[in-house]
């Protein structure tokens, strides 16, 4: 997540990065602005996730929050005033529906501006940059924070936890015949169907140009196999747009399926990625089981 502040206060500019890497958070990028001019037109620059926006600098931080809200191209950043001391009811009331939330600089730490932000992630994920805009699904970046966090939970209560990839197969050969349009429309049909199938709990993002993720909660192997199996009848049975200019005459799809059995996130996905290319390898349209 990339956060802009803009603020002329260097002690404040530097306490936020340190403070950040020093509780090790991870995954935040922080770009400082000595003022206004700077800090618009370096968020019209990086499109930050986050801005924050000091009160105390000069031209007033409240017009600098009025500014960034009627540019169209900055509007849906979420804005939240750093302030030295409780606002008044006036000023609440002129920013009112303008930021996401008040931070004190006499009461700041990294941990609650962390909290704050993960907040802001479950509750507004596509300005989070966490939303994949072809299919409305999350994207890369969410799966991997979720991946983390589901590891984490099922190592701690001894729950299992299945991760399958999915790759829609000769998806290229089909975006040629086809053209990007009807692509498009393929893979959020595909990511429609898979995502009707999964529990609330469960998790599915876009993973990589047309493949999917999806991480299955507190589910043994052999449900999470059986499940694969169904997505690939439900795949190859509908009627996708168009075709039968595929080399089979149907869109079907490859999985790679494994459990948690105590891997590194890193060495769970290595597991699911080598298990679906050796789907795509056998000809597709089939579930192959990580060995």
């Amino acid at each position: 997540m990339s956060i802009l502040a803009i603020t002329a206060d260097a002690d404040f500019q530097n306490y936020l990065q340190s403070s950040l890497e020093k509780e090790n958070h991870g995954g935040f990028l922080v770009h400082s602005a000595d003022d206004p001019d700077e800090g618009i037109g370096l968020a019209l620059t990086i499109k930050p996730n986050v801005i924050i926006v000091d009160a105390a600098i000069h031209e007033g931080g409240y017009n600098v929050i009025r500014e960034i809200k009627n540019n169209p191209a900055l509007t849906d950043i979420p804005v939240f005033a750093l302030t030295h001391r409780d606002l008044s009811e006036d000023k609440k009331l002129a920013i009112a529906g303008q930021i996401e939330g008040i931070l004190n600089k006499d009461d700041f730490n990294s941990i609650k501006l962390v909290d704050h932000l993960r907040h802001l992630e479950a509750l507004y994920p596509k300005k989070a940059g966490l939303v994949d805009d072809v299919t409305g699904l999350f994207n890369f970046r969410y799966f991997h924070i979720r991946l983390a966090q589901e590891i984490k939970r099922a190592r701690r209560y001894k729950s299992p936890l299945v991760l399958l990839f999915i790759d829609i197969d000769h998806f290229d050969h089909y975006k040629i015949k086809k053209g990007e349009y009807y692509a498009n429309l393929a893979s959020r049909k595909v990511a429609e169907l898979v995502n009707k199938h999964i529990r609330g709990s469960d998790v599915i993002a876009r993973y990589k140009g047309n493949a999917f993720a999806v991480i299955l909660t507190n589910t043994p192997m052999f449900s999470g196999t059986s499940l694969a199996r169904r997505f690939i009848s439900l795949i190859h049975d509908y009627p996708f747009l168009h075709e039968e200019v595929q080399p089979n005459g149907k869109i079907t799809i490859s999985i790679g399926i494994s459990d948690f059995k105590e891997q590194s996130h890193e060495e769970l996905i290595k597991l699911v990625e080598s298990a679906m290319q050796s789907a795509v390898e056998k000809g597709g349209n089939r579930v192959e089981i990580s060995q």
